[in-house]
């Protein structure tokens, strides 16, 4: 059986929290570009994201991706509920 794509993040805290999703739901994963996040001297580039490196992907096995999918789906805030992005200035982006 393969692994399947759930979530492709550069976003430390939304991997953060589809990690705890999928524990909690007892759905065993593996995370694919996280161990060489660092690795370039170009880092995170303060944003989580490295350019070399790629966004942090989360795999499941075939049989549990529809369900983990669904959960991830239903646990996920919307774009539209979350915070505004604040520039240098304090003021929303």
């Amino acid at each position: 059986m393969g692994l399947v794509t759930v979530l492709e993040t550069g976003d430390p805290s939304e991997l953060g929290f589809a990690e705890s999703v999928l524990q909690q739901a007892g759905i065993p994963f593996v995370k694919k570009g996280d161990s060489c996040r660092s690795c370039s001297r170009w880092g995170r580039l303060g944003t989580g994201f490295n350019p070399i490196a790629g966004p942090v992907v989360l795999l499941v096995s075939e049989d549990q991706a529809e369900a983990a999918a669904q959960l991830l789906e239903e646990s996920m805030p919307d774009e539209k509920e979350k915070p505004a992005e604040w520039d240098q200035d304090g003021e929303p982006e």
